[in-house]
């Protein structure tokens, strides 16, 4: 899985890289709070949105682990 960096230009204005628009298409979709932004090819069924949601978030359980187990060797003195 792989993480991109995202940049919003001063009108608001996000720039996608060209790997995120070959996958997802032109025409989007948004589901938002205020701390994260789901982004999904319009029109793709909810079911499907899901199955991609949880493969993201094992990623997301997996990464926070690893940040864990660094903190915990930087903490111990072992970096």
């Amino acid at each position: 899985m792989v993480k991109f960096k995202l940049k919003m230009n001063r009108f608001g204005q996000l720039y996608m890289p060209v790997e995120l628009r070959k996958e997802l298409g032109m025409k989007l979709e948004a589901i938002a709070n205020v701390r994260a932004v789901l982004i999904f090819p319009k029109g793709l069924k909810a079911s499907d949105v899901l199955k991609s949601v949880k493969v993201i978030v094992a990623d997301l359980k997996h990464r926070a682990q690893l940040e864990e187990s660094h903190e915990e060797t930087c903490k111990n003195g072992k970096n």
